[in-house]
């Protein structure tokens, strides 16, 4: 749906802004963003149909605790531990 998509643009443009320049110097609010959009995309892409599905959720959680700040980092593990 719609939430899906808007999802998937801002983890788009955050992957991109993340990866410009020194990882110190892209700003904080970019992080957030990456985790805020994996969250929101795990979100819309649940209940996973498939052990690949499954894995696809935790791959997209993964990296958004890999590429994101503390913000969403709470929400994101118990995420995770939901699918396992």
């Amino acid at each position: 749906g719609g939430l899906a998509r808007a999802a998937a643009a801002l983890r788009d443009r955050a992957h991109a802004a993340l990866h410009t320049g020194p990882w110190r110097e892209v700003p904080a609010v970019w992080r957030e963003a990456y985790m805020f959009a994996a969250l929101h995309l795990a979100q819309a892409d649940r209940p996973a149909a498939s052990r690949d599905a499954a894995l696809g959720l935790v791959r997209t959680l993964d990296l958004g605790l890999m590429l994101g700040s503390s913000a969403f980092r709470r929400e994101l593990l118990a995420a995770v531990e939901s699918i396992e």
